[in-house]
């Protein structure tokens, strides 16, 4: 059975039916997506597993070229609030810590799973990963690792776009790094 086959049975088992598979090769790290975190996101030096705490980008493509397997896997929600925003969240990243130790304990030893958004494991981040309070648990996500996502979703063929108001159901990307 190949690689994504097994991954694909573990995943669904999970509750997860929505993926698309790439090449870490074909995952486009863009500059601007540094900027875009530097110049326009409150977590910009906040939380432990953003920029800049982050890797460079040539660390980021480097990991990315030893990954054959990659899943997008497609998450959707409506939130009404940064609070509710927040918590599911934590939640999310939770179910999708277990599917990745259900991916490693499958064999796949390099399983690596890339969050839907910025880590909140925590209500209060500590800022600094040498003193984060999950350093087992903390992952970034494809963004805070330079990856545009809108290039990433097109490539995958799924369509991302940009919601104009919060009542519009959100559609948020996890990666899950297998092979």
């Amino acid at each position: 059975m190949s690689v994504r086959s097994r991954a694909e049975q573990i995943f669904k088992t999970s509750g997860y039916d929505d993926f698309r598979w790439l090449c870490g090769t074909r995952l486009p790290v863009r500059r601007w997506v540094r900027f875009k975190c530097r110049y326009g996101c409150p977590n910009y030096g906040r939380l432990g597993a953003c920029p800049p705490s982050a890797p460079s980008l040539d660390e980021c493509r480097e990991l990315f070229l030893e990954y054959r397997h990659v899943a997008l896997i497609r998450l959707s929600a409506v939130v009404e609030n940064l609070e509710q925003d927040a918590a599911w969240l934590r939640h999310v990243s939770r179910q999708l810590l277990a599917l990745e130790r259900a991916i490693f304990l499958a064999g796949f030893s390099q399983a690596l799973v890339l969050f839907p958004g910025p880590c909140r494991l925590c209500d209060i981040c500590t800022g600094e990963r040498n003193s984060c309070r999950h350093p087992d648990e903390v992952r970034p996500s494809p963004e805070a690792l330079g990856v545009d996502l809108f290039g990433a979703a097109r490539r995958a063929g799924y369509d991302l776009r940009i919601l104009t108001n919060q009542t519009e159901p959100m559609m948020r990307l996890a990666f899950m790094l297998v092979a």
